[in-house]
């Protein structure tokens, strides 16, 4: 999705989808170039200038204050396994004995029993969490998932620039599917809710109404 919003003359948001591992950067970015290429002029002075930065996920603290609701905190790590079971306590594996696999523990609160901030930010690396020991080494990060104004929100509360990401999930997002992908229609409304948390606040965030290119 790209939204260029009509009081802003110098900058516009562009919404990327990638679905599992396909996703759509690289076409885009060579399609830029290829029409700065053929439009620009030869001058000193460029006739177009595109600079493309990625959004990231900043004020951790204030985002889990400020947060409507929460939905979920996604532990992420690896963990070495032996594809043989006669080899799991044999010191002397080799590597082709052994793999590396990813590993993901998730949690959610109860229909009844929502998160307080207090309880989200004791899973930050400064936190405190009273409920029982978190191994760090055991895990390369930990992603908290909240709803921010009508929009959920996924970041990282250990790498503090990683890039704003959206994880949808086709049923709870009612996503429609088609090939086994999530078709543009449904995708859009939840691209203008990202769009509308990102852009700057002097501008005005595209509605219902406003077309997609």
């Amino acid at each position: 999705m790209f939204y260029k919003p009509p009081n802003v003359d110098t900058r516009a948001v562009v919404v990327l989808k990638q679905y599992r591992a396909r996703g759509v950067k690289g076409e885009l970015y060579g399609r830029l170039d290829d029409y700065i290429e053929d439009h620009d002029s030869d001058a000193k002075e460029k006739d177009i200038v595109c600079e493309m930065e990625p959004v990231y996920t900043q004020d951790a603290e204030e985002r889990i204050t400020g947060a409507d609701d929460f939905k979920r905190l996604k532990f992420e790590g690896t963990q070495e396994l032996t594809p043989v079971e006669e080899h799991a306590d044999n010191e002397d594996a080799t590597d082709a004995d052994r793999q590396t696999v990813s590993r993901t523990y998730e949690i959610k609160p109860t229909s009844d029993n929502k998160w307080e901030p207090d309880f989200v930010r004791s899973f930050m690396p400064n936190g405190n969490w009273k409920y029982g020991q978190l191994s760090e080494d055991e895990f390369d990060d930990v992603k908290l998932t909240l709803e921010e104004d009508g929009s959920q929100i996924t970041f990282s509360l250990w790498n503090a620039d990683i890039r704003m990401r959206r994880e949808l999930d086709p049923e709870e997002d009612a996503l429609d599917m088609d090939g086994g992908h999530p078709t543009a229609d449904s995708l859009s409304p939840r691209a203008r809710e990202v769009a509308n948390v990102v852009l700057p606040p002097e501008a005005d965030g595209p509605d219902n109404d406003d077309s997609l290119l």
